[in-house]
């Protein structure tokens, strides 16, 4: 590792690490440095249908109002580009050209990590690369070599210099990342499921940044001021968030994705077992940098010290700070108003203060704070944890006498012919779907913050079961995985599943009925009024469960990409949607 470390220093006089044809970035003649970071655009999503499409429009809406804003020196494009699972093998990586546009037409520079939705059945990171490299203001470097999926893509430096060109020392390093997760590449395991990556930065990694980070110090003579940026945020993100936990004045920010998903089992592929404690010790260890950033908890965007040895973690922070970017793509889960993160480096105050805060798409700037070594006592206004306000039908009675739709983190029961609300409930966060019970009376809904159970999308909670009335008298009870989909059946049971490997039945009073156990993901979930029990799995797998026994006797395939949802019809025919046919 030592050899490949030393390749990418051309000495003290050239350009670290890069081809000589790549652009040098510079602070401007006032000084500064402005990045701009875009994270979980999630282009890509139900391309064959009107909402998809629009949802990557107004995505580009979003990138162009926040640029048309700030002016960054640089753009960073920090993970989930594109949602691989809705995407077709022929042109998956193309998105990849809409997403760039904004940064194109302005003639700006950009920097990407990839995200674990980057890696699918019919999308591979290697090919966003490839695809990426074809424009010249791309900066992405994959400068650690990998065998197969072990140490991904994305994993570089750049070097911002002072606006003095006689000046060859850098000012500041830019480390980037690739926290991997995902799937494999066309590839299924013997069950015909997915095989999952890794979700955390891999010791080879660890290694080459650390080698490569003494090695620059050791040529420059100096510690060089630097930042990080990687998808998946680290352990020691939840430590902080279970203990003592965002603070709304000293680490302002929404705090909603709780608890969020770190590297290691965030997909709930993996067991934690310490995966990222190498990376972990490895930041800390370097002297210097100033701050990380993160996506993938769409819900979540203060910043923390990690100043202490924190709970059930025997690393201690050394004063670095850790942040979440924003949400900044209408793709993916979450109705959060979306944004941008902002970091504003000074040369005259480098390594002593740097300025963060969200631009958000409407205009308004949110979380705005000096990270500093009094960052963590300072105390700043709260931030407004705001929502998009369009309103998404979610549920709909079987007369077609009342529908439910929901807005931000109300869910509302209403008569659709005289758009009379009948009665609302409100949730934490926002809600995403719901389901109707087959008499109508009765309605499953939530959303990620712990209260209820969504029917689509959600992030772990326990079940709550709503009177069509108003009422709410029936028990709740926690699931242990993220919840994506739920279902009412014979006798108003509910069915759920995660995308860990389990799909629950339950009374209506919260009692259990069965258990599920699979060796793959679940995404869907159905009843037929026989009472037998469908699951949509993997890729293109659905299985038919015996709700008794809990075995799954039968095994449908003949999808030949991606199956989005499973449904019976009244007459307990079997239907599934695929993005194939």
């Amino acid at each position: 590792m030592k050899s490949i470390a030393l390749a990418l220093i051309i000495g003290a006089k050239g350009v670290l690490g890069l081809g000589l044809s790549t652009p040098i970035l510079r602070f401007t003649d006032k000084g500064t440095f402005q990045i701009s970071v875009f994270s979980d655009l999630h282009y890509g999503e139900a391309e064959d249908l009107d909402w998809g499409p629009q949802q990557d429009i107004n995505s580009t809406r979003v990138m162009n109002s926040i640029l048309d804003q700030e002016s960054p020196q640089l753009v960073v494009l920090n993970g989930d580009l594109i949602t691989g699972e809705n995407t077709y093998e022929a042109n998956s990586s193309h998105y990849l050209d809409q997403i760039v546009t904004p940064l194109v037409d302005r003639n700006l520079y950009w920097a990407c990590t990839y995200g674990n939705h980057d890696s699918q059945f019919n999308l591979s990171r290697q090919e966003i690369f490839t695809r990426e490299k074809r424009y010249p203001n791309s900066l992405t470097q994959s400068m650690v070599p990998s065998i197969g999926y072990e140490s991904g893509v994305s994993n570089y430096y750049l070097p911002i210099y002072s606006a003095d060109k006689s000046d060859k020392t850098p000012k500041v390093i830019l480390w980037f990342f690739d926290s991997r997760g995902g799937n494999e590449f066309q590839n299924t395991d013997k069950n015909g499921g997915r095989v999952p990556i890794d979700d955390f930065v891999d010791q080879s990694v660890v290694d080459w940044f650390s080698e490569t980070r003494d090695q620059l110090n050791k040529v420059y003579h100096k510690t060089i001021p630097s930042l990080a940026f990687f998808h998946i945020p680290v352990t020691a993100m939840l430590a902080f968030q279970e203990s003592p936990g965002p603070n709304a004045h000293t680490e302002p920010g929404i705090n909603d994705d709780v608890p969020l998903a770190e590297q290691g089992p965030s997909d709930g592929s993996f067991n934690y077992t310490g995966q990222d404690k190498p990376f972990m010790k490895a930041l800390v260890e370097t002297k210097g940098l100033i701050a990380t950033f993160s996506g993938h908890d769409h819900g979540n965007d203060w910043c923390f010290k990690w100043n202490t040895t924190l709970s059930e973690m025997d690393i201690k922070g050394d004063g670095v700070i850790l942040c979440f970017d924003r949400h900044s793509g209408y793709g993916g889960y979450g109705s959060w108003t979306r944004g941008s993160r902002q970091i504003l480096l000074d040369e005259k105050t480098l390594g002593k203060q740097t300025d963060t805060w969200v631009r958000l798409e409407e205009g308004s700037i949110s979380g705005a704070v000096t990270l500093n070594a009094t960052y963590g006592q300072d105390r700043y206004p709260a931030v407004k944890d705001t929502h998009n306000p369009n309103e998404r039908v979610t549920a709909v009675s079987s007369d077609g006498v009342l529908v439910a739709a929901s807005s931000a983190q109300y869910l509302h029961i209403q008569n659709p012919a005289t758009n009379e609300r009948l009665c609302t409930f409100q949730h934490d966060l926002p809600v995403y779907s719901s389901a109707s019970s087959p008499n109508g009376k009765l309605v499953v809904s939530g959303s990620p913050d712990g209260s209820d159970l969504v029917a689509s999308g959600t992030e772990e909670g326990p079940i709550r079961i709503w009177e069509v009335d108003g009422s709410d008298d029936t028990p709740t009870e926690h699931n242990k995985q993220r919840v994506i989909s739920v279902f009412f059946g014979p006798n108003d049971t509910v069915a759920s599943c995660s995308n860990g490997q389990m799909i629950y039945t339950r009374k209506p009073d919260g009692s259990d009925l069965q258990s599920y156990q699979d060796t793959i993901p679940v995404f869907s979930v159905a009843f037929p009024p026989a009472g037998i029990l469908a699951s949509r799995e993997g890729d293109w797998l659905v299985k038919i469960w015996n709700p008794e026994s809990g075995d799954a006797p039968l095994l449908l395939q003949g999808h030949g990409t991606s199956v989005d949802s499973v449904a019976f019809l009244s007459d307990d025919q079997l239907v599934s949607d695929s993005e194939d046919k």
